[in-house]
């Protein structure tokens, strides 16, 4: 490989910001920045002093998994208000199908309430809240939340300390 180049991106990362995600053969047009970087027609990039270009290719896709759940204090108020609060958490989920991360993300729901109720017979499962996988996040949600969150692998648990409660 000629030096300063990357073959066929999959995902651009500037300065530990990503700014493209897209397949293989995308050519991809960026904003006009200090320096230069042009993207090739074969998939590769060129970089400049400026800037660091990344090829992160893990064979699989990211999904962003959003759950719904009530926290103790929450499931308290719940008996006396059917309209009570709930709360919920989000999460990029690295999986080779969208069927696998909302699996893998049911999981991770169960055992984060599991957590949060210390041991007491609370069963996340049981209590219907809304979960799914979210298509097009980038339309849906400002780009520098989905930029915090954090992502598993299929199989990993988060670091759940790092939830709001």
């Amino acid at each position: 490989m000629a030096p300063n180049t990357c073959p066929a991106l999959a995902t651009l990362t500037l300065t530990g910001r990503q700014i493209f995600e897209g397949s293989h053969a995308s050519i991809v047009r960026l904003p006009r920045l200090t320096g230069k970087t042009k993207l090739l027609e074969s998939g590769q990039a060129t970089k400049r002093n400026w800037f660091a270009i990344q090829k992160v290719t893990t064979g699989t896709n990211k999904y962003l998994y959003i759950f719904g759940y009530q926290t103790p204090e929450q499931l308290a108020g719940a008996a006396k208000d059917e309209h009570a609060e709930e709360a919920s958490e989000a999460l990029f989920i690295e999986a080779q199908s969208a069927e696998r991360a909302l699996a893998w993300g049911r999981e991770i729901s169960e055992e984060y309430v599991h957590r949060l109720f210390e041991g007491q017979a609370v069963d996340w499962k049981s209590m219907h809240f809304a979960h799914w996988v979210e298509n097009e996040p980038q339309t849906e949600y400002p780009i520098d939340i989905l930029a915090s969150l954090p992502v598993v692998s299929d199989g990993q648990y988060p670091d759940f300390q790092a939830f709001k409660r």
